[in-house]
């Protein structure tokens, strides 16, 4: 039917230091029918400019139920964001098969800012530099997409990723990574 229907829940569940500590969770389930009875599930190695490393092709199945976790835990300067999802798929003819993925990521503003939380969107915003030469932010991530399961063969990848960042005004970011 090609009919989607989703809900996330999120919520700050400790704040302590005005705001520079607290703890982020979240959970979020989706229902992804099935267009002309046929799915597909493709990912991208975290870029919107190259080409899907991952492909299930199309393959017959009636939908999928989505299920989503995710953490942010910030300290001052350091922030800790985590993530996980598996897509449990109502394929019988192919096994009704199972994916997932999960990151986790890592930072740490040398200059000391810290990623302020916002309460009336529930997330944390950008890095808001203080000194006049802006805020560099070092990252670390790793991340992990899996689209095998029975017959189905869509591939999986891995990446590591290490980058920098420079938050040069509340409103402009460059940055350098390695993947």
């Amino acid at each position: 039917s090609g009919t989607d229907a989703t809900v996330r829940l999120t919520g700050l569940v400790w704040e302590a230091g005005e705001g520079h500590r607290y703890l982020h969770l979240g959970s979020s389930w989706r229902y992804a029918g099935a267009s002309n009875d046929t799915m597909r599930f493709r990912a991208r190695p975290e870029s919107n400019v190259t080409d899907y490393f991952v492909d299930t092709g199309n393959f017959s199945a009636e939908g999928a139920m989505h299920y989503g976790l995710e953490l942010l835990y910030n300290r001052g300067p350091f922030s800790l964001l985590a993530e996980y999802n598996l897509a449990d798929v109502d394929a019988p003819a192919q096994g009704n098969p199972n994916f997932s993925g999960y990151y986790l990521t890592g930072s740490w503003v040398i200059t000391g800012e810290t990623r302020p939380y916002d309460r009336n969107v529930g997330y944390a915003r950008r890095v808001i530099p203080t000194g006049r030469w802006g805020a560099p932010e070092l990252v670390v991530r790793y991340s992990s997409v899996d689209l095998e399961d029975g017959p189905v063969q869509g591939g999986s990848f891995e990446k590591t990723y290490v980058g920098l960042n420079w938050w040069a005004t509340k409103r402009w970011k460059f940055g350098l990574g390695w993947g």
